[in-house]
């Protein structure tokens, strides 16, 4: 069950690591094309909900495996509420990729709404570095 679990960790891992190229991804969107603007926007509406989907996996191996091992109560807190800000702003950041698609869609500027994105994907960025960091070295 561990090696199982362990495995799920590790795909999750993988497939939430899409917030560490969403900021390099969404600094394409204001030189694109307005087709392509709606395309690229599209699809990271829908590579956005899978990483949250993959969030909800790290939740549940991750609670699984705390439960074995003795971390300090504060590694706990540190990473359940790290967990919880990255999952705030991926979900935060949904809205406005979704008018980025409807303005391609309209034939109207969305600048607001990448400028919204892109500080966004940055500070999704730092709390998954932040993560990660945290995740190599439990104290």
């Amino acid at each position: 069950m561990t090696a199982l679990m362990v495995f799920l960790h590790i795909v999750g891992t993988a497939c939430a690591g899409f917030y560490l190229v969403l900021p390099l991804l969404t600094a394409r969107l204001k030189h694109l094309s307005t087709p392509a603007q709606e395309g690229l926007a599209d699809g990271l509406v829908r590579a956005g909900r899978y990483a949250q989907y993959a969030l909800i996996v790290l939740l549940l191996t991750g609670g699984y495996r705390m439960t074995l091992d003795n971390y300090a109560t504060s590694w706990k807190i540190a990473v359940i509420v790290l967990l919880v800000l990255i999952g705030a702003a991926s979900g935060i950041i949904q809205k406005p990729l979704r008018q980025v698609a409807e303005a391609a869609r309209k034939q109207e500027n969305a600048s607001d709404s990448i400028d919204r994105v892109q500080k966004l994907g940055y500070v999704t960025l730092v709390l998954f570095a932040a993560m990660l960091w945290i995740m190599a070295s439990p104290w």
